[in-house]
């Protein structure tokens, strides 16, 4: 079963009207499909990250290095599937 991908706005989940496929370049099979974006999407997006940087803004250096950290570790956890 090929895996369908969904978009994070905001920390939701958010459905796409459509999707493209994805493909393993050395084999051409289908792996997934990815969600188009709108014009809609952008904006939330963009609207998302504004209200987040209000926030983000005001961490300290070790908070910021803090997150890096624990984004590297899911990233190296997850690198297989990745």
């Amino acid at each position: 079963m090929t895996r369908k991908y969904e978009m994070t706005i905001g920390g939701r989940t958010v459905t796409a009207s459509s999707y493209t496929e994805i493909r393993n370049p050395s084999t051409g099979a289908v792996v997934g499909l990815c969600p188009v974006g709108t014009t809609e999407h952008l904006e939330q997006a963009v609207a998302a990250a504004e209200k987040a940087f209000a926030t983000w803004r005001h961490s300290s250096d070790q908070q910021r290095k803090d997150a890096c950290t624990t984004i590297a570790k899911v990233v190296t956890d997850h690198a297989p599937e990745l």
